[in-house]
């Protein structure tokens, strides 16, 4: 038994508890049925933070990506110094003998 309790005052309720997500989508399906500023400007303010959230955290997963993909390089780096160094190294012992 589903039903639907879209209602101004709880879509305010989820909004007011941190429940961007589900108030932004009770405040899009009241504005279906009722056209008043109230429920046009929530649906406008809510989605711009929807965005804004996404946004946010698409830059923080890019700048981690690369911080990893840097790190990564730096390993590397490090790696072909101490095999090149470690090839020099043999070829002047092999000089010496």
């Amino acid at each position: 038994m589903s039903q639907n309790f879209n209602t101004l005052e709880l879509a305010r309720i989820y909004e007011s508890q941190g429940y961007i997500k589900d108030a932004f989508e009770m405040y899009q399906t009241l504005n279906k049925t009722s056209d008043t500023n109230e429920i046009r400007s929530a649906v406008k303010r809510l989605g711009k933070r929807i965005f804004q959230y996404n946004e946010k955290n698409s830059v923080a997963s890019r700048v981690s990506e690369r911080f990893k993909d840097y790190l990564e390089l730096l390993i590397l780096e490090k790696k072909i110094v101490a095999m090149t160094q470690f090839q020099n190294d043999k070829k002047c012992s092999k000089k010496t003998s």
